[in-house]
């Protein structure tokens, strides 16, 4: 297939080329956490419930490291679109050094704070030593997840969408490979139970790290980077953080809600703790469609709206927005009407399963609503603003689903299935507010 033509190329077409490596290796990278899932489920509910707990540490990171990783998209496409690849390149060796500063920091501050912090969102003291034989690997290996998150933005910002695709796919092989090597036990390896999950994580990550990065320094041209010049530059640092900032306060929010949503869900005992995750991670897999159609738009709106083309970029982000609806209304009528199915692949867990085809039942049919939220609040990152997205953010999460999530399902008795309606609720309400949102400020 012929290199993508973002200035000049037909929407829909460019649009699909961009996007489908970007999905593919995301569906990579989600099946890190799926794969985990499905063979701690092995391990009994108090493993999978211990593990689901640390969903929301665990996203945090991710959370900062992916709105890292959004603006320097922005800031890297929108010079290259402008023909600056020195200013690219720059750009590109600033996010690098925010990642390894952040990998660090966050990485020490995970050790200090872990077991007060699964105290405070409701771990019983049986969880404790589970989650923290989980999560301080995952914690030795933030740093790796960060720069690797950098590296892929870069090139995705400079179009190259084939090379992340390719890091995650190695990646996750791996972590199959060795998911069943260190938890279960092999050879001379002694079986190590929950921790294997976590170090198979952290050893895949950073073998598909290495391979992007030097990707990145020895065989891309279109970014000409100078490691050894590197130092900061804070007018950069700020561009990439115009956006970077609002776009990780936006995922912070989505973590911070979920500690919320599991203190609310704790109530309601451990299968139902585990059932929420689950869901989570259901519908990660599910967005990652509409996820990997959101990163082209920021690209290709980005490239547009430096080169001066505003009208194309709009147009684009509409045309994204349908193709993602498209896609996850699809999707999401598959979940629903397989949903049993796909939740026994991870538990044998009566009561789990009855609580996770509830969530997906719920849930799956809104998912087209999501998609438009999600690919409008690209468009105007793609744009260089990174503010809608957060306060979408805060008005999915925080008016709506969290207080929704604890009226359903205590004071209005509908107990846990309260909670999937809130969720269900908020995707509807905060698809409908994104669409008219983006429409109103970018009328042609």
């Amino acid at each position: 297939m012929a290199k993508p033509d973002i200035l000049n190329g037909n929407l829909r077409k460019t649009l699909i080329q961009l996007s489908w490596p970007i999905t593919i290796g995301l569906l990579m990278q989600t099946s890190f956490n799926i794969i985990d899932t499905i063979f701690v489920g092995r391990l009994g509910a108090d493993a999978l419930a211990a593990v689901s707990m640390t969903f929301p540490v665990i996203f945090l990171f991710v959370a900062l490291a992916s709105g890292i990783g959004i603006g320097t998209v922005a800031l890297v496409s929108q010079n290259v679109g402008a023909k600056k690849k020195d200013v690219a390149a720059l750009a590109a060796e600033q996010s690098l050094l925010i990642s390894f500063i952040m990998g660090v920091s966050f990485a020490i501050l995970g050790f200090i704070f872990t077991k007060p912090l699964f105290r405070i969102i409701g771990a019983t003291e049986q969880l404790i030593p589970i989650i923290t034989s989980y999560v301080y690997p995952i914690y030795i290996g933030i740093l790796f997840m960060f720069l690797g998150f950098a590296s892929n933005s870069i090139l995705r910002g400079a179009g190259d969408m084939k090379t992340p695709m390719k890091m995650m796919m190695i990646a996750t092989i791996l972590n199959i490979l060795f998911d069943w090597i260190f938890i279960f036990g092999a050879g001379p390896i002694p079986a190590m139970g929950v921790p294997g999950a976590a170090w198979a994580t952290v050893l895949s990550r950073f073998i598909g790290f290495a391979y992007i990065f030097l990707n990145l320094l020895f065989v891309q041209k279109i970014i000409p980077l100078k490691l050894k010049h590197l130092r900061p530059n804070i007018d950069i640092i700020k561009k990439i953080f115009v956006v970077g900032i609002p776009a990780s306060l936006s995922n912070i929010a989505m973590s911070l809600s979920m500690f919320f949503m599991i203190r609310i869900v704790s109530v309601f005992g451990p299968a139902a703790i585990a059932a929420y995750g689950l869901g989570f991670r259901l519908d990660s897999v599910a967005f990652m469609a509409i996820f990997g159609i959101a990163s082209a738009t920021i690209t290709f709106v980005g490239q547009n709206t430096g080169a001066k083309n505003v009208k194309r970029s709009i147009k684009a982000t509409w045309c994204a927005s349908k193709m993602a609806i498209f896609v996850m209304a699809f999707l999401g009528i598959i979940f629903f009407l397989f949903r049993e199915s796909i939740a026994s692949v991870f538990t044998t867990d009566t009561e789990i399963i009855k609580h996770t085809t509830n969530y997906i039942k719920y849930v799956s049919l809104t998912y087209g609503f999501i998609a438009v939220g999600v690919i409008t609040m690209s468009g105007f990152q793609g744009m260089g603003r990174g503010m809608p997205q957060l306060k979408m953010a805060i008005f999915r999460l925080f008016i709506f689903m969290v207080p929704l999530s604890y009226l359903f399902s205590i004071p209005m008795n509908f107990g846990v299935n309260g909670v999937w309606i809130a969720i269900a609720t908020s995707m509807i309400l905060s698809g409908i507010v994104s669409g008219i949102w983006f429409w109103h400020d970018s009328k042609l």
